[in-house]
């Protein structure tokens, strides 16, 4: 009995593998052991392992002529998204099928390492010969063990191949969506059930992926983590200390003085201030990314997130400075606009609101791209960012935030001009309306926009107006810059006034350069 116990389960074992690669299973307690002649054991379990091997060879040469093609429609159909997406699916299940391939040769290999493990090694030298059924099982669990070796590392080869593939399309669709303003994108229910699970998947992935990345960074990069840090924390430092040293009397609000600040000199706080600390902090962002990327601390799989992050951070400071420096809630003498200070904090903060959410969307759609998340969600996350801001532009339009003609911030406000109320509510309403005609894409384009651009237009006019105001006649030489120069080099007010036109000119270009 114990001769024929090998050959007994090797024929078992290979009979279940034929099922497992039809069915996608292993059932071994639902197959009936059967015996036969010793010889006819060999031959048909060598038969069997060749058929399979076979068989597998021939499946996976299938997949990768399937996949050829899947690679060859995708340069041809990189604009029709329709395709892209039913290609994606389709490298999809070839990802499937080689994983479960994958799993049941795995099992098998688990299998033959278990059934080695009881033949046990062969005898050395000077203990007795084995019987000669055992060194032939041996060698038949050797050989078979090999050739699954070799199926599975080709079949995860090709796994990885279709995986990128699928990868791939999902760039591209995501650069259509992001590209192509009108592409209308149909809502139902699955959609947004297709997107909570994605996000649910995705929430996952990047806490894997974060945590594996601290854990990995604190093992094994410790002392590049804390050299990095320590050295980002001195680029900061300096820069801030470099700022205020050489620029603290443009950025600093003077409380001190009895009368209200000029004209000119808010317009110049207000334009400096914003611009000096926003690219301080771009400054000490790009220097940490630098430093940690120097440090080979940042991994492929973080560093876009870590970067998106940096992004956001530096986005939202600088919409909140530049909101700080123009409606100065709660110091009305320092205010650039005709608001009340409930106006002025109320503007203020719908204005940084969006400005989150929008770099919510960027950042949320960054993370989405570096784990290869599924389009639906990216368009999901777009169309929750676009219909928020769509309702508190249209609230927006509906405060009292101007200052009442008796002039007193304190007092009660009256609404936003008609024309800039309309507006508002039109801005909005274009929005909602986008996202629930199916245009997303449109609607985060113009959402961007909106932040984005209102932003930077918003500090270039500061700029030139600050650069307009200081080229008038008699206007440079009331500047402490001013009197200090003529202290300096005994300048008179025809020499002020022409440093004053040279400066803003200088202000002009600085602010076009925006």
């Amino acid at each position: 009995m114990s001769v024929f116990t090998p050959f007994l389960l090797s024929a078992l074992v290979r009979t279940t593998l034929i099922l497992s690669i039809l069915c996608g299973s292993l059932p071994l307690a639902s197959v009936t052991p059967f015996s036969r002649p010793a010889s006819a054991q060999e031959e048909a379990g060598d038969e069997t392992v060749d058929s399979i091997n076979a068989d597998m060879r021939d499946k996976l040469s299938v997949l990768r002529r399937q996949l050829d093609q899947f690679a060859a429609a995708v340069q041809q159909d990189r604009d029709d998204d329709a395709r892209l997406a039913d290609l994606r699916v389709q490298a999809e299940e070839i990802v499937g099928e080689m994983r479960v391939a994958s799993d049941a040769l795995n099992t098998r290999i688990q299998q033959i390492q278990a059934r080695l493990t009881d033949v046990g090694e062969p005898p050395q030298s000077g203990q007795p010969a084995e019987p000669p059924a055992v060194t032939e099982e041996r060698n038949r669990l050797l050989n078979e063990k090999a050739q699954i070796n070799v199926i599975i590392e080709d079949a995860e080869g090709l796994s990885s191949a279709a995986d990128r593939l699928a990868n791939n399309i999902s760039t591209i669709r995501r650069n259509l969506f992001t590209q192509t303003l009108f592409r209308h994108t149909d809502l139902s229910p699955e959609l947004f059930a297709e997107a909570g699970s994605a996000f649910v998947v995705e929430v996952n992935r990047l806490g894997d992926a974060i945590g594996s990345w601290l854990s990995f960074a604190w093992r094994f990069k410790a002392l590049s983590l804390v050299s990095a840090i320590a050295l980002s924390m001195v680029a900061g430092l300096v820069i801030l200390w470099g700022g205020y040293r050489l620029f603290g009397g443009f950025i600093r609000r003077d409380r001190a003085g009895p009368e209200r600040p000029s004209y000119l000199k808010r317009l110049t706080v207000a334009f400096w201030s914003t611009v000096i600390r926003t690219m301080s902090l771009a400054a000490l962002l790009a220097a940490s990314y630098l430093f940690l990327a120097g440090f080979n601390v940042l991994r492929p799989d973080v560093a876009p997130v870590i970067g998106g992050l940096f992004v956001f951070i530096w986005f939202v400071y600088f919409v909140s400075r530049l909101t700080y420096a123009v409606f100065a809630p709660g110091e009305p003498d320092w205010r650039l606009v005709r608001l009340t200070d409930k106006g002025a904090r109320l503007t203020g903060w719908v204005v940084i609101a969006m400005a989150v959410l929008n770099g919510l969307d960027y950042l949320l759609g960054t993370v989405s791209e570096t784990l290869n998340s599924p389009l639906i969600l990216t368009i999901a996350k777009s169309l929750i960012a676009s219909t928020i801001i769509g309702f508190v532009l249209i609230a927006a339009s509906f405060m009292r935030p101007v200052l009442g003609e008796e002039g007193d911030p304190a007092g009660p406000g009256r609404p936003w001009p008609r024309l800039l109320a309309i507006l508002l509510r039109l801005m909005g309403g274009l929005l909602i309306f986008a996202v629930i005609a199916g245009y997303i894409g449109f609607a985060r384009f113009v959402s961007t926009q909106i932040v984005i651009t209102g932003a930077v237009l918003v500090t270039i006019y500061i700029g030139l107006l600050t650069g307009k105001a200081v080229s008038k006649q008699g206007a440079f030489a009331k500047t402490a810059v001013a009197g200090q120069l003529a202290d300096r080099f005994r300048l008179g007010g025809v020499a002020l006034d022409q440093a004053g036109l040279v400066a803003g000119l200088a202000v002009f270009v600085f602010a076009l350069m925006i």
